[in-house]
């Protein structure tokens, strides 16, 4: 039986593993964000806003759907229509199946959550990589990206470069006088009566012209009786010039060969020889004139390829529930769904195979610490679900995926990396700490919201002449002003101001005290060259150990929970 001091000793060893850090994080905190972390720290409290995003295989039947359901369009997202409730509380309705294709119609997700999609401007053709998928709504976005009836079409210049340029047929030139003489000498012998006439016809038909050409000295009729009689005369010559030709090519066709004085003079095998050869070369049809052929058509593009990793069984599981209630067996032929260590497999195998990788990293899920500790723990945040060494660790294992995705790059391709945390040191400082390991020669950072603008308005110029607006169903108020297509910049400039998106050292981040959704944060980078140093050996290093990695992966999954519980479905995808 143990004592009453042990069971004490026992009891407060076990409070120590909780110990409180809300201090720790309250003061890093408020040391990077200064006079907002209180504002800022009051909007991550409140409930995560979710919108519906249509499924973009089946667009009409879905913006039908939320029309029926009373949603209301937001402003447009380019290539992505989505929409919010009438009413910010309440349940969120599940979404519905369409009859015809037996898809879901929407997805339930934070609005910021698609700006990786949108930096990453997957297009027809490309061989994509989600490096850490599950849930599985980015991985929903991508593939309507790649594969669905709104994709695009890669650049002009991309394509024009990678398809070879047609063979035009050869056009001879006329040779120079030096080697026309060879060139007759070769072709051998012409009849002579058949070329002086021709010559006698060019020099009739140059006559002419000439008598045609001339001016005029005078205004007198002496001088237009004068020039209408060289005219005269020029044809004359010339319609006799014709008739010997004629005459010479009757000859020739009969095998005659040649004038009688020409074949007296020869010895009767070379006079039968050069009439048989004049013969032939009478006969003989005229060389085939070539004209450039038309360019011929662009062959279709390949459909493309999307590999969806996810390490974690338990979400994988979730991941291809939601390939499947969302993708038509036609695009799921091309989405390959993989089980793998992101920064082990790729840090070996694959290299310089992807034109475009996602990772959308696991992180320390601030906003779900922050309201987890508010609802179950009175405001006290333990060890085990935030530390600011377990921040540094998960930076570690964030730029191990990023160096596994620069390897799986060509030179060319693009990554976009995120996450949904609000600490520097798991963005912007990932971001450095990748540019310091792959240097400058081979790594460079694109502007982010630059980006984003060109892609809205990109999509919307594509299809403004053939997409409805949204929202112009019954029963639906096009309250936004670019709600079916944002074609013009202030189109996307609503988009930014929609979202609340900053601008960083290195990418930008959506915050909730500036628009209502996120946090996420994203970085475009590309590969502008191969990294000598970016090998296998420098990849696999020893991994730090810890669960701050399958606690980000559970706090997301109680997000995605929260939600389907207040949709009344639990079949539906869900991505916070």
């Amino acid at each position: 039986m143990r004592s009453s001091k042990q069971s004490h000793v026992r009891g407060h060893r076990a409070k120590s593993k909780q110990q409180d850090n809300s201090k720790e994080f309250e003061k890093y905190y408020s040391g990077v964000y200064g006079s907002r972390w209180p504002v800022l720290r009051e909007a991550l409290l409140k409930p995560t806003v979710h919108a519906a995003v249509t499924n973009g295989f089946i667009r009409p039947a879905a913006d039908a759907a939320c029309a029926d359901a009373g949603l209301q369009p937001l402003p447009s997202l380019g290539p992505l229509h989505s929409y919010r409730r009438a009413k910010s509380s309440g349940s969120y309705p599940p979404p519905p199946l369409d009859p015809a294709s037996a898809l879901r119609v929407w997805y339930w997700l934070d609005l910021a959550s698609v700006l990786p999609v949108l930096l990453l401007q997957p297009r027809r053709g490309h061989s994509a990589l989600d490096m850490c998928a599950a849930p599985g709504g980015k991985s929903m976005l991508l593939a309507q990206r790649l594969f669905g009836p709104y994709s695009l079409a890669p650049p002009p210049a991309a394509a024009a470069a990678a398809a070879p340029a047609p063979a035009l047929p050869h056009q001879p030139a006329s040779p120079p006088a030096g080697e026309a003489g060879q060139a007759a000498d070769s072709a051998g012998p012409e009849p002579a009566g058949r070329a002086a006439a021709d010559a006698e016809a060019a020099s009739a038909t140059q006559s002419s012209a000439a008598a045609q050409q001339v001016p005029a000295a005078g205004s007198g009729g002496e001088k237009e009786g004068e020039e209408e009689e060289a005219r005269a005369r020029a044809r004359m010559q010339a319609s006799e010039a014709s008739d010997r030709a004629a005459a010479e090519d009757d000859r020739a066709t009969r095998g005659d060969g040649g004038t009688d004085d020409q074949a007296a003079g020869q010895p009767p095998q070379e006079a039968a020889s050069a009439g048989a050869s004049a013969q032939t070369a009478a006969v003989q049809p005229p060389a085939p004139s070539f004209s450039p052929l038309p360019l011929p058509l662009p062959l279709p593009l390949p459909p493309g390829k999307l590999v969806c990793n996810e390490p974690d069984r338990p979400r994988l599981q979730r991941l291809q529930r939601v390939l499947e209630e969302y993708l038509p067996l036609s695009a799921r032929a091309n989405v390959e769904v993989l089980n793998y260590q992101g920064h082990a497999y790729w840090g070996r195998n694959q290299a310089s195979s992807y034109d475009r990788v996602l990772v959308d990293a696991p992180c320390s899920s601030d906003r779900h610490v922050l309201q987890q500790a508010a609802q179950q723990q009175r405001g006290a945040i333990a060890e085990a679900d935030w530390s600011l060494a377990g921040c540094r660790r998960i930076a570690d294992e964030q730029l191990q995926l990023c160096l596994a995705a620069m390897r799986a790059l060509r030179v060319g391709g693009r990554l976009v990396y995120s996450t949904c945390s609000i600490a520097p040191l798991q963005n912007d400082q990932v971001v450095e700490r990748l540019l310091s390991r792959c240097g400058p020669g081979a790594v460079r950072v694109l502007p982010a919201i630059e980006l984003l603008k060109q892609e809205l308005e990109g999509a919307a110029a594509a299809g403004a002449a053939t997409e409805p607006a949204v929202g112009t169903g019954p029963g639906v108020k096009n309250s936004s002003a670019k709600a079916g297509g944002g074609g013009a910049s202030g189109g996307a400039a609503d988009v930014v101001g929609l979202l609340g998106v900053e601008a960083t050292k290195h990418g930008a981040i959506c915050l909730p005290d500036r628009g209502g959704w996120g946090p996420i944060f994203v970085a475009v980078l590309e590969k502008v060259g191969q990294v000598e140093a970016m090998g296998a050996a420098a990849l696999l290093r020893p991994q730090p150990t810890g669960g701050s990695d399958d606690e980000d992966e559970d706090g997301e999954e109680e997000e995605g929970e929260e939600a389907e519980v207040q949709a009344g479905q639990a079949e539906r995808g869900e991505e916070a």
